[in-house]
């Protein structure tokens, strides 16, 4: 099974989580491509570039916590993701970064409470795209930044 970004957002979540769980496991926990790395590259250039190592980084669909280690040298880290299964093995291999299961748009987390928000491939599934980008707008402190990758489109 392969969801589609105009598929996937009409997928109830349990059935999502059940496919990325899935998905992860066979992909992210064993590396990853060639467009991930080069994106890695992209978002440490832009914090190398801001010059803190104190940020406050909520990494939004972290699949398998493969950017977090890179992510760590600039600041705390909290990383969410739907894979509960994934990350409970993520927290085995990286324990220095807070990782919430659950549906990101049900997650409770204080305003204004962190400094970057990373979230690589993961717009293209998401039901409501404007209310995601609000909510994480909503979870930036004043002059924080918003790192994301907008996804890809079949024609």
């Amino acid at each position: 099974m392969c969801l589609s970004p105009d598929r996937d957002r009409d997928t109830p979540i349990a059935l999502q989580q059940s496919f990325w769980d899935t998905w992860n496991t066979q992909h992210r926990e064993t590396g990853v491509g060639e467009v991930s790395r080069d994106q890695k590259k992209v978002v440490l250039a832009w914090l190398t570039s801001i010059g803190r190592t104190d940020l406050d980084i909520l990494d939004v669909g972290c699949g398998a916590g493969w950017l977090d280690p890179s992510l760590k040298q600039f600041g705390v880290v909290t990383a969410t993701d739907l894979s509960a299964d994934v990350l409970a093995r993520v927290r085995t291999r990286i324990p220095q970064v807070n990782y919430i299961a659950g549906d990101f748009m049900k997650l409770l987390f204080e305003a204004s409470s962190f400094d970057v928000a990373v979230s690589l491939e993961v717009l293209a599934h998401v039901a409501d795209q404007t209310a995601f980008v609000a909510k994480i707008n909503s979870l930036l402190r004043p002059g924080g930044w918003l790192i994301m990758e907008m996804g890809w489109r079949s024609l």
